[in-house]
């Protein structure tokens, strides 16, 4: 059954591709990454990647969308760090909330902020993955990028405790001092990793 690449079909009996599993290696080989699946028409259900990646090229109809994992890496990294200047502001304002003992208020924009936080951490490691960068070897102000990502989940568990023991004066201080320049950090860890990307092979 054919078996398509970017609208272009492929010669699987040549290449010797007898599973999907086989055609996604040939696309990564090429420095290629696998977007959108669809086989017999459909898309197929990703849950199952094992029984997907079987599928056999003689039997199914396979059509496959790809991408450039450097150009989709730069767009996702690109796109964190505008969000992160809402995620600064967002921090300033809760934190100003909580010096006018307004708790419950400071609750949205702390979450909007600590959402796009962790949205930058799991940016950064699956853009890393994507490229198959290793975040121990992309340094920032001294420290890898691992390292900066375990810091900051121990924040992370800060904040989480003064919010279970309802401790505003904590969790303000935490946002005044220890989290004064995690913004700016993600920033930093963005451009790095960034430059990293650019200069994979």
């Amino acid at each position: 059954m054919p078996v398509s690449i970017d609208n272009t079909i492929i010669n699987t009996e040549q290449l010797g591709l007898k599973t999907l599993g086989q055609v996604l290696e040939y696309i990564n080989k090429q420095a290629r990454v696998a977007v959108a699946i669809l086989l017999d028409g459909k898309s197929p259900q990703l849950s199952d990647m094992d029984t997907l990646r079987s599928a056999d090229t003689e039997i199914h109809t396979i059509q496959l969308e790809t991408a450039d994992p450097r150009e989709m890496a730069m767009d996702a990294l690109i796109d964190m760090q505008k969000a992160l200047d809402q995620a600064d502001a967002s921090k300033n304002r809760a934190a100003e909330l909580l010096q006018r003992n307004q708790a419950k208020a400071a609750m949205l924009p702390l979450n909007a902020c600590l959402e796009t936080w962790q949205q930058a951490q799991q940016c950064i490691t699956q853009s890393a993955q994507l490229v198959g960068i290793n975040l121990d070897s992309v340094e920032v102000g001294g420290r890898n990028l691992q390292s900066m990502a375990n810091h900051f989940a121990g924040q992370l568990r800060e904040i989480r405790r003064a919010l279970e023991d309802q401790d505003y004066v904590a969790l303000g201080d935490v946002l005044n001092y220890e989290l004064d320049e995690t913004g700016q950090h993600w920033r930093d860890a963005i451009i790095s990793l960034s430059t990293a990307v650019a200069q994979a092979k």
